[in-house]
């Protein structure tokens, strides 16, 4: 299991999570198709988030899942791909750490969303 990484450059922890949807992609490399889920985002950076969902997903330490999770910061809407590498039983869901596998470009729209979402933020409280 990777640790948490709270130290990453920029890692931007909401106030109020982020309601995200996410579909199962792939599992142990097998391309799959699923229905959409949830995932509330608490916190995000260009490698990666943090999430909670109340939907259990397979053990990551036991198998590879791939998944796809479709946001929005501001208006634009945001499509990432990302492999589950932790996961954290809580009372009535769970909690997962996710490492993006995007592209550079697809991580520079990332880090410039997240930079307008902050400043947005800043000036409204």
């Amino acid at each position: 299991m990777r640790p948490y990484r709270r130290k990453e450059a920029f890692r931007y922890r909401f106030k109020t999570p982020i309601i995200a949807q996410f579909t199962l992609v792939k599992i142990a490399d097998k391309e799959v198709t699923s229905s959409a889920g949830e995932i509330n985002i608490l916190d995000i950076s260009p490698g990666g988030l943090r999430g909670q969902s109340t939907l259990e997903l397979p053990d990551p330490k036991k198998t590879k899942i791939t998944l796809e999770i479709n946001f929005s910061l501001r208006s634009q809407k945001l499509i990432v791909r990302g492999e589950v590498v932790w996961k954290k039983e809580l009372a009535q869901r769970y909690e997962y750490g996710i490492d993006f596998t995007i592209t550079e470009k697809a991580c520079q729209q990332l880090i410039a969303e997240l930079k307008e979402y902050v400043k947005e933020k800043k000036h409204s409280d």
